[in-house]
């Protein structure tokens, strides 16, 4: 769901953007705006695809697969807990 509100949010952003009707001080916010975000953005997708290469891996090597909580800790179906 975050995925898709950041797309939206993007979408929305880029619209302002680039509408020329709206005054530049708008625009120029728009675009700060997006700045800002894409470091945090970027992070996001980053830790998704760790995750998920780090899930590949397993499945290749083990032949089973792992699903990932908030804290990036293996959960679910064939996780071996470690003592």
């Amino acid at each position: 769901m975050m995925n898709a509100a950041t797309l939206t949010a993007i979408e929305t952003l880029q619209e302002t953007m680039c509408d020329m009707s709206q005054p530049a001080t708008i625009r120029i916010k728009a675009a700060l705006g997006v700045l800002s975000a894409t470091a945090s953005v970027n992070g996001m997708l980053e830790k998704g695809l760790r995750h998920r290469l780090a899930d590949f891996d397993l499945k290749q090597r083990w032949g089973e697969s792992f699903t990932y909580n908030g804290s990036g800790e293996a959960v679910g179906a064939g996780h071996v807990e470690r003592v």
